[in-house]
């Protein structure tokens, strides 16, 4: 059965002397697309956490099949060219990647890195660098830890809050002594 709408415009069309059709069908096509090297193998650098001002190196991440004459390059240079006028040394030789970020920043950043495989096809990676500095820590503060890892409670039930422990004290009297 058809619908009321459809057999009405069939018999319009045969009314008005229209040529009805069957619908056209489409051969199914198959096209065969090899893969490149850039979908065959993925790349990924190892993370990396440096200290201000020390240098840090990357290499691909073991078991990352790279095929001989893969050469890896800065992807955008306007990126490494601004890190670079902040201070930054970078380097890329054989595929390890080389940093040392100034003193003046932490945080953390990306280097965007191309990979060109042999058969000419191309992905972009990024390299995740964190950048961290050293903390001076002054010499009060390592006494506070040492009375801190003390086994007696500073304060607790079994304190008022008037009285002091002879921990506290001994805290109290360090900090007047520098």
């Amino acid at each position: 059965m058809l619908p009321r709408k459809l057999f009405s415009v069939f018999v319009a069309a045969a009314v008005s002397g229209a040529l009805l059709a069957a619908p056209a069908t489409a051969e199914p096509t198959h096209q065969v697309v090899e893969q490149t090297d850039a979908d065959k193998h993925t790349v990924t650098y190892h993370w990396i956490y440096v200290m201000h001002g020390e240098t840090a190196t990357s290499t691909p991440v073991e078991g990352t099949d790279l095929p001989a004459g893969t050469v890896v390059t800065f992807a955008d240079g306007a990126a490494v060219e601004s890190l670079r006028a902040e201070g930054w040394d970078i380097s890329l030789t054989d595929n390890v990647l080389s940093v040392t970020p100034p003193v003046t920043v932490d945080g953390s950043f990306e280097i965007p890195l191309l990979v060109t495989y042999p058969d000419n096809s191309t992905e972009t990676v990024s390299a995740e660098i964190s950048v961290d500095y050293y903390v001076d820590i002054p010499d009060w503060v390592h006494s506070t830890a040492t009375v801190m890892a003390s086994s007696e409670p500073l304060w607790g039930p079994h304190y008022s809050p008037f009285e002091q422990s002879s921990a506290f004290k001994a805290l109290d009297e360090s900090s007047r002594q520098d």
